[in-house]
């Protein structure tokens, strides 16, 4: 019994499909940066607070980001940017899929950090309910506001609704963390 049980997993899992591993990820997030993993340990109130400003479940008080110092794109002199990046693994349907969002400082100091890129990492739901990458696009500098939801700011994918939708409430998350926390700032 046991064995037809891990094989049926075995099967199972065959339609999971990794695209990136972290290594890999991270290599293309912060390149040329001085990278440093933060663990995080939220209060009662900064979970809530965090739950109440994305409108989604804050599950874990503990948060682990990555924030990497990154040579100023600008010339000579000018500061280090900081950009920090999270790993959120979440359930589309009944399968979990992994993503990978890097922040970035907004443009004027006293603004919220913007998403600058969300990457797959894994899917294990059948491939055919993954958007298309051009639609991951869609979050490139995007804030956390009203707007940022599915059918607003964020395109409904025909065939890939729960995905959309559990995609839009992690990036919703993480920006409701990291405002919590305070972008890229030292622990």
């Amino acid at each position: 019994m046991g064995f037809l049980i891990s094989l049926f997993a075995l099967i199972a899992s065959a339609e999971a499909k990794v695209f990136l591993h972290v290594d890999e990820a991270m290599k293309l997030a912060l390149p040329d940066c001085q990278v440093d993993r933060e663990t995080h340990f939220l209060t009662e109130d900064q979970k809530s607070k965090a739950a109440e400003t994305s409108g989604s479940k804050v599950d874990s008080a503990m948060v682990v980001r990555y924030v990497g110092t990154c040579p100023a794109k600008s010339g000579a002199g000018a500061p280090p940017t900081r950009k920090v990046v999270y790993f959120d693994a979440h359930r589309v349907r009944t399968k979990p899929e992994t993503i990978l969002v890097l922040l970035e400082p907004a443009v004027k100091p006293q603004d919220e950090p913007i998403v600058s890129r969300v990457e797959v990492l894994s899917f294990d739901e059948p491939l055919e309910y993954i958007p298309k990458t051009n639609w991951y696009l869609t979050y490139q500098g995007k804030k956390l506001e009203p707007r940022l939801q599915i059918r607003q700011d964020i395109p409904l994918i025909t065939g890939s609704t729960l995905t959309a939708q559990a995609t839009t409430e992690a990036v919703r998350k993480i920006l409701a963390l990291e405002k919590t926390l305070g972008h890229g700032k030292p622990k």
